[in-house]
């Protein structure tokens, strides 16, 4: 099936809004919003339709294959695993087999935000009544890094430390689901949070990161992000032990770069549990060696 049409997939879009009384307002999200990027193959359809009586169109899903047919749809909001929000908003995700992927938000016309309310990526579609006020222009605004207060800086850094020491637990049972699960887990989410910061101070605070910061390699030197690059390691014992003391070493010089731009104190935590690190990853090799001299 071929492909339709950014010019075909709009004017669908809009066509259902102005048809249906029940849409009294549409618009668009997301990337397709954003001027700082150029939309490409890939890019989703990030709608919503502000609509009255909204459980009249929940109570049969039938009426969105007037958008094409669906290769998969996901709805958040009728699933128990993950729980839905229920925070009165119905998205439909739909990939179609024409490669097209709209996710659709249906929100209560009563609903409609203040203008100094709306998400700064929004671009109007239509309105039909107009309630959506005068917009600003879009922007990423809303979704830019922004400056952690010294209690988050201090909270990050200690969290890091802390749960780096889960993953030297887990090596040194050779618990390699443990050990990769923290390191990937709550031990990168920490590691990215502080890169994240990092760019935000290269920036004045103007960096978005996008999505699983896929543009952090933006704002960061080349030599930072080749050394980022390397600490996704495979599930080898040897490797994640690399991965590990090369996180920390990142975290290390990052958070104190990031703190003395900030003008926060660094942490005197961190020197302590690296030098543990190195100190546990030594005695786990001398026993690895002891062990194949023994067998």
């Amino acid at each position: 099936m071929e492909k339709r049409t950014d010019e075909t997939m709009m004017k669908l879009i809009l066509h259902v809004a102005e048809q249906d009384e029940r849409i009294r307002a549409a618009v668009m999200n997301g990337s397709r919003a954003n001027p700082k990027v150029k939309p490409d193959e890939y890019a989703d359809y990030d709608v919503v339709y502000y609509v009255e009586n909204l459980p009249a169109f929940t109570a049969d899903h039938a009426w969105v294959n007037v958008f094409g047919e669906r290769l998969i749809m996901q709805m958040p909001e009728d699933k128990v695993l993950p729980p839905p929000d229920r925070n009165g908003r119905f998205p439909y995700l739909m990939q179609f087999t024409d490669g097209n992927r709209i996710d659709l938000t249906l929100v209560s016309a009563g609903d409609i935000p203040l203008p100094e309310d709306t998400d700064s990526l929004t671009v109007v579609l239509l309105d039909k009544d107009g309630r959506l006020g005068r917009l600003r222009s879009p922007s990423d605004h809303d979704y830019r890094v922004h400056r952690p207060s010294q209690k988050q800086f201090e909270d990050v850094i200690n969290e890091f430390w802390w749960v780096a020491l889960y993953t030297s637990k887990g090596l040194g049972r050779r618990e390699i689901l443990y050990a990769k699960g923290t390191l990937e887990g709550p031990v990168r989410t920490a590691f990215m949070q502080m890169l994240r910061w990092y760019a935000g101070t290269c920036t004045n605070f103007e960096a978005n990161t996008g999505a699983f910061d896929k543009w952090l390699p933006l704002y960061l030197e080349k030599d930072l992000w080749d050394s980022v690059l390397k600490t996704y390691s495979n599930a080898e014992h040897d490797a994640i032990w690399k991965s590990l003391i090369r996180m920390a070493a990142i975290f290390t010089d990052v958070s104190e770069r990031t703190g003395k731009a900030l003008g926060y104190a660094a942490s005197f935590e961190g020197p302590e549990v690296y030098r543990e690190l190195m100190k546990q990853k030594q005695q786990q090799e001398v026993a690895q060696d002891i062990g194949k001299h023994t067998t």
